[in-house]
């Protein structure tokens, strides 16, 4: 499974470029943004989604993860009218790490 701030254009299989095993994704081109907000995950996670945002977590951490799924669009809506600024993306994913020391971004 592979994610971006865009939505999925394409997905096939990979074996035409001798990785059998793998799946190739593309995805629409994104904004510019700046590279501190690139994260690479690789987890065995599942995910709750409403509309245009899903949330990634750990199995045993989905009661976390529904909380998430509904405060997330609140805030989004409330930032928006607070700075009046639309949010320019068509999705938003939100991935729950364990011990992640940084934080947030």
């Amino acid at each position: 499974m592979s994610l971006s701030n865009m939505p999925r254009t394409k997905s096939y299989d990979a074996s035409e470029l001798d990785l059998p095993d793998y799946v190739w994704d593309e995805y629409q081109q994104s904004v510019p943004m700046s590279t501190y907000l690139v994260a690479f995950v690789v987890c065995d996670f599942v995910n709750l989604t409403s509309g245009n945002f899903a949330v990634w977590a750990r199995s045993d951490a989905l009661n976390s993860a529904r909380y998430a799924l509904e405060v997330g669009p609140k805030i989004l809506a409330y930032l928006e009218r607070f700075f009046d600024i639309k949010y320019p993306l068509p999705k938003m994913d939100m991935i729950a790490l364990p011990d992640f020391s940084a934080g947030a971004m």
